[in-house]
Order: C-alpha cells, then sequence, then structure tokens
C-alpha cells in the first residue's frame, strides 16, 4: 500500500553491459537529490563509484576506482568515499567529492600498509565518523557533516 514504485537504479538492465554485475553500496544524498552508488563488473570486489541525478534520472559524468565505503555531507553536494591500496586491498584513502568541482580532494592517506585500514560510519542525521584503525589500537575522527567547511581539509 502506499505509492507508486521508484526505480533508481535497475541491475536488471545495466547487467546487459557486462559480462559479471555486483552492487556494492547504495547512499542517497540527504537532499534526495543524488544517488552514489559502487558496482564490481570484473568480479573481483573492485567497485566503481558512480552518481545519478535522480531529478533528471541521468548519470553524472564522474566515477572513481577501487571504492571500499562513501558517506554523503548533509549539504547534498559532498560526497566522502575511501579506496583501497590495489596490491594490499586494505582502505587507505579518504577522498571528498563536491559534485560542483571538476576533481575529488584527497582528505586523509595512510601509506603504511602494517598499519590499519579507514572506514566510514555516519550517524542518522548527524556527523560522519571516520574509523581509523591502527593494529591492536583504534583512532577515530569525526568530520561533521552539519559544519562542513571546504576549507577544513
Amino acid at each position: 500500500s502506499g505509492g507508486e514504485e521508484t526505480v533508481y537504479l535497475d541491475l536488471n538492465e545495466l547487467s546487459k553491459k557486462y559480462a559479471f554485475i555486483s552492487l556494492g553500496g547504495v547512499n542517497i544524498s540527504d537532499d534526495g537529490n543524488t544517488l552514489a552508488f559502487t558496482l564490481d563488473t570484473n568480479g573481483f570486489r573492485q567497485y566503481q563509484l558512480s552518481f545519478k541525478d535522480l531529478t533528471t534520472g541521468k548519470a553524472i559524468g564522474f566515477t572513481a576506482d577501487r571504492v571500499t565505503s562513501m558517506s554523503w555531507s548533509k549539504n547534498g553536494e559532498t560526497l566522502f568515499y575511501s579506496t583501497e591500496d590495489p596490491i594490499t586491498k586494505r582502505s587507505n584513502q579518504i577522498w571528498r567529492r563536491n559534485l560542483n568541482e571538476k576533481q575529488p580532494h584527497l582528505v586523509m592517506e595512510e601509506k603504511d600498509e602494517l598499519q590499519g585500514s579507514i572506514g566510514w560510519y555516519k550517524y542518522p542525521g548527524g556527523p560522519i565518523g571516520v574509523d581509523y584503525s591502527i593494529l591492536n589500537n583504534a583512532k577515530y575522527a569525526i568530520i561533521s557533516a552539519s559544519t562542513f567547511s571546504f576549507g577544513s581539509f
């Protein structure tokens, strides 16, 4: 009961382009205008990030490779995401992608492969949390999605 069904992402249609396809993550911006999603099209759990404008139904023309997690800022224009190292496959970089800018910006990178990895979580309606694990200890950084300033990083 309720309303009409809305299809944001049709995997049956997308699968016609690839021999293999697997959906990784799906994240709709807080304003409901943009879908961020990851797809593995080679079977090696190497997810490519893509964006779709939900107001027009059209793809937004940029992607990122080897994405492991993602979270929107409250303004609906900026997505934070982590990427994995191609050899160790551990999440080692955090990026910020503003939809109004041409290039993403590297926020943080852990170059020491003996250290831990980086992950994301988001409090509902609140800040984005960065889980940065080092060996048996853990460090946490909070990036406030509600007060995000582009000059912060």
